[in-house]
């Protein structure tokens, strides 16, 4: 498999707060960090996201990037999706 990344992933296994797109909502999502980049995460969720969907993120785990941008998905069992972000600035 080709790799298409700018920069090397690091693994981290970490809680991530979320909301959806557009931002209204108060409800918060959790996602567990599976790695990241300077670029980019790559979060396991229970729910679907469309590509190309921006999310905001409630935690402080990326002070620079507070927002992101859904670049793919990948169903991993019923009730669990891989979704790769890459950090808007």
């Amino acid at each position: 498999m080709l790799e298409r990344r700018e920069y090397q992933r690091e693994e981290l296994a970490e809680i991530v707060q979320y909301i959806p797109s557009p931002h209204i909502s108060d409800i918060v999502y959790k996602g567990l960090m599976h790695d990241w980049s300077c670029s980019g995460l790559c979060l396991i969720i229970n729910r679907i996201l469309q590509e190309g969907e921006e999310i905001a993120f409630k935690s402080d785990i990326f002070p620079e990037a507070k927002k992101a941008i859904v670049r793919w998905q990948h169903n991993i069992g019923k009730k669990a999706c891989k979704v790769g972000l890459e950090f808007v600035r």
